[in-house]
């Protein structure tokens, strides 16, 4: 199994996740988190960040907006466009 770090994953795919990482440190505990977070292809900083936000049951990506309005474009701008097009 690897992990593209290029996907989302859902809330529900994070805890399948994070039970196979848990199912492999107790079929094999003298094996390094390291390895087999190497193995899955998933970064330290995902699976950290991943646990903590399971303990709060908040697995699901959160939705950023911007807080600024996109600068309208000038009236040069939006002719050359409607030029162009």
């Amino acid at each position: 199994m690897g992990i593209s770090p290029e996907r989302r994953y859902t809330a529900e795919e994070k805890k399948v996740i994070l039970g196979i990482v848990q199912h492999a440190q107790a079929l094999c505990p003298a094996r390094e988190l390291d390895a087999i977070l190497a193995d899955l292809g998933l970064p330290r900083a995902t699976y950290y960040r991943w646990s903590g936000r399971a303990l709060t049951d908040d697995l699901a990506d959160r939705i950023v907006t911007p807080q600024r309005a996109a600068i309208p474009p000038t009236p040069a701008e939006a002719a050359t466009v409607r030029a162009d097009g």
